[in-house]
């Protein structure tokens, strides 16, 4: 009698978050896993496959491969990468377990048994860095890394200063690279000089502070090297109580052997995927030197020798202009960008906050509202968009529509993301704002307890403790 097997049909569109927990929790289940496609637009399929099952799509919506622009037949050009990986953008599988050994191990036993036999589970890593005047920084965070990696390479792009004599102070392995304008090369350079299973990248201006170290050595001993890519937040500005304001999570510690490459001559990334996990270990980074025009000038270069930028290209180019009050070249490059509707959500999003900006100085407050409503577009509304909707009508005295789009702003929980996050957007500048909105109103009550609640989440801001003393001597309000 022939042996009956068992297949599992699925069919769906848009459901990277779901597809990886269902098909794992079948896998042993089934003889064949097979994923009809329905024309998703993010990693669903890419997801399915990593799990091992067949991917076909459905007729009625034509080949997957031809309507995606996200994946080729063959290998995928630099430019389709550029844009499946833009920023880090997490896909395959998540194990997803910060400070959760326990869900580490069950996943590692039942899902990547195979590679983990083949590999001790203490890994070993080599940190890679590109430095250049870097004096004043680079001998702290060596410091704050030299007892969590086995190996150390610096790769100096022409400094004039004391950095490769601070570098040979906590490793001989130094070495030089001609700088050609582009930060991608330099970084692969220094990925090629690794030695250790993995390897984790930071610039000279980061540090691990004491906290993250600790966790940092747990997480070596809970990682099994059958991991991809780790994930660490980024942690890039604080308020006056040290309290992060934005922070983003980047690819920061990947297996060796994956030869995963930088692409971008200027606002370079990671072009990581695979197994990956979130960690909790943070990098904070305390930029010191100042910031110039040297990236702005990258992209002018690139510009005049007539090169076709990429759909990321475009973003950070208008970045650039826009950090250097180019409002109107900005704003063309923001549209051009966003015209191409190939970008990544986040940079989607982000675009249209900063357009808006650019014609908030231009003094155009219809397209300023209209970049606005460019954002929503791509999701219900970010903290971030509700609160610059706020601005435009507060701005426009209706008060109690500025209301409603801060209100929303404290209820919509900010989304688990790669991208940047503005924390300030959901905690307590909204009630600030909800403050001020309720006292042009006359609602003094409302008015005083938003303000007393945004105090709950920054006790020291000067303008919260000003409307404190003004309720109480004013209206009588004593908290």
């Amino acid at each position: 009698m022939r042996e009956k097997t068992l297949s599992l049909f699925m069919m769906d569109r848009d459901e990277q978050q779901w597809i990886g927990g269902c098909l794992t929790s079948f896998k042993d289940m089934v003889d064949e896993m097979i994923e009809v496609g329905t024309g998703s637009t993010d990693q669903t399929s890419e997801n399915a496959r990593s799990l091992g099952a067949g991917v076909y799509c459905s007729p009625s919506s034509g080949s997957f491969m031809e309507t995606s622009p996200y994946y080729e037949k063959q290998e995928l050009s630099k430019d389709a990468k550029e844009e499946r990986d833009a920023k880090d953008s997490p896909r395959a599988t998540n194990i997803n377990s910060q400070d959760s050994l326990g869900a580490i191990e069950a996943y590692s036993e039942q899902d990547l048994m195979v590679r983990d036999e083949e590999h001790p589970t203490h890994i070993t890593i080599s940190l890679c860095m590109i430095v250049r005047q870097e004096e004043g920084t680079l001998a702290g965070l060596l410091q704050s890394v030299k007892d969590i990696v086995d190996e150390i390479n610096i790769v100096d792009t022409g400094s004039t200063d004391r950095t490769k004599e601070i570098a040979y102070q906590f490793t001989n392995r130094v070495f030089d690279f001609q700088w050609i304008d582009d930060f991608a090369a330099a970084r692969n350079f220094s990925f090629s000089k690794a030695t250790k299973q993995y390897i984790l990248w930071l610039d000279a201006d980061d540090i691990l502070k004491d906290q993250d170290r600790e966790r940092f050595t747990v997480l070596r001993q809970m990682i099994r090297p059958s991991i991809d890519r780790i994930t660490m937040p980024y942690n890039l500005s604080f308020d006056g109580e040290g309290n992060v304001n934005t922070s983003l999570r980047r690819n920061r510690l990947v297996r060796r052997d994956c030869n995963f490459q930088w692409i971008g001559a200027v606002h370079e990334y990671l072009a990581a995927y695979g197994t990956f996990l979130d960690s909790d270990v943070c990098i904070t980074h305390h930029k010191q030197k100042s910031y110039t025009d040297r990236n702005l000038q990258i992209y002018r270069k690139r510009q005049q020798a007539g090169e076709t930028f990429s759909t990321r290209d475009l973003y950070y180019f208008a970045n650039e202009l826009r950090d250097h009050t180019l409002y109107e070249e900005a704003a063309r490059y923001y549209d051009l960008m966003l015209t191409t509707e190939e970008g990544w959500i986040e940079d989607n999003i982000q675009a249209c906050l900063k357009l808006s900006e650019c014609y908030t100085h231009m003094g155009n407050q219809t397209k300023r509202f209209e970049s606005l409503t460019r954002a929503l577009r791509y999701e219900i509304p970010r903290p971030e968009v509700s609160c610059a909707l706020g601005e435009y009508f507060f701005g426009e005295k209706k008060y109690e529509t500025a209301v409603f789009w801060y209100r929303l702003a404290t209820e919509i929980p900010p989304p688990e993301t790669m991208g940047m996050s503005n924390r300030n957007a959901s905690t307590w500048y909204p009630h600030l704002q909800l403050c001020l909105c309720y006292d042009r109103i006359g609602d003094f009550r409302k008015a005083f307890e938003h303000n007393e609640y945004a105090l709950q989440k920054n006790p020291t801001h000067p303008s919260l403790l000003y409307n404190r003393n003004y309720f109480r001597d004013t209206h009588h309000l004593i908290p």
